[in-house]
């Protein structure tokens, strides 16, 4: 009986991933990641000034609708307007060939659901021992414009962008920066507008 037993085990072992064990079966994996980072993991300085010192213009720690719920608020779009960064490595199991994808999450005092927020990220990808790049690259597929919701502070999440495949490398560090690059109806200065984090989508890549 032991020797049938050795004897099937061995069977099993040889012949293949049809018979894989259990443990080694790729089915039941997930083949997607989605991670959320939260606000307070951005580098949120400028001109070497710590954000909590900064006023009306740049963006800054917020309380949101007095809930005790912090955010950053952001009171100018455009190019030129409030912008935050992230540093974020490439993770080991990141499938580098296969596009990343990349949405704000946000919300808005705002109730009037014809207004929109385009929320914009650029990029740049350092390796070990390299100098730090500005983060100038924009995705190759941008983030759309996003409608306001119903509801005072409803939490959005933008539409996705994308880093094409076979652009980042495993070793890499990603610079993100995030900004509104336009609103239509939403005005920042006056209709607070908050940033609370982005998703990064990527592809799983059994190791």
């Amino acid at each position: 009986m032991k020797m049938k037993y050795l004897l099937g085990l061995l069977f099993v072992l040889i012949a293949g991933p049809a018979f894989a064990l259990p443990h080694d079966d790729s089915t039941s994996v997930k083949s997607t990641v989605k991670v959320f980072i939260p606000w307070n993991q951005f580098s949120m300085t400028a001109d070497g000034t710590s954000i909590l010192s900064l006023g009306t213009g740049t963006p800054r720690v917020a309380n949101v609708n007095s809930l005790g719920i912090a955010a950053v608020r952001f009171d100018t779009a455009g190019t030129n307007g409030d912008a935050i960064h992230l540093t974020y490595p490439i993770p080991d199991n990141m499938c580098v060939s296969c596009p990343t994808k990349i949405s704000a999450v946000w919300s808005t005092s705002s109730t009037t659901t014809s207004q929109t927020a385009t929320w914009r990220a650029l990029y740049s990808a350092t390796a070990l021992g390299e100098g730090w790049n500005a983060p100038a690259t924009a995705l190759d597929t941008p983030i759309t414009a996003d409608a306001v919701d119903d509801t005072a502070y409803g939490l959005n999440e933008s539409p996705q962008g994308t880093i094409n495949g076979s652009i980042l490398e495993r070793g890499d560090t990603l610079d993100i920066m995030m900004q509104i690059s336009s609103a239509s109806g939403l005005n920042p200065a006056s209709d607070i507008v908050e940033f609370h984090g982005i998703y990064i989508e990527y592809t799983r890549e059994l190791l």
